[in-house]
């Protein structure tokens, strides 16, 4: 299984699950045969429109078996869309 391969999976599951896109900002291999994939996509939310704020990006850590089947996902920090520095926490 190859890296691209890994990548274009968590992409289409974020567009086809998550109804959003995705960019997949880094992949490492895990130590049971699959896949780390760190993605950044943007947050939209009526709430944050109503409040005047810019567009919020997400960075979620996806797992991705040696079957290329997503096993988790998990949003590990938000950012405004101007911000350099993301908080993950």
């Amino acid at each position: 299984m190859s890296i691209a391969k890994a990548g274009q999976t968590v992409v289409r599951f974020f567009e086809e699950v998550l109804d959003k896109p995705g960019r997949v900002i880094a992949v490492e291999p895990d130590s049971e045969g699959g896949w780390r994939a760190l993605v950044e996509t943007v947050e939209e939310s009526e709430y944050m429109r109503r409040l005047g704020r810019s567009e919020m990006m997400g960075l979620y850590e996806v797992q991705v078996d040696s079957s290329l089947e997503i096993v988790s996902f998990n949003r590990k920090g938000l950012k405004e869309r101007t911000a350099l520095e993301m908080s993950v926490g």
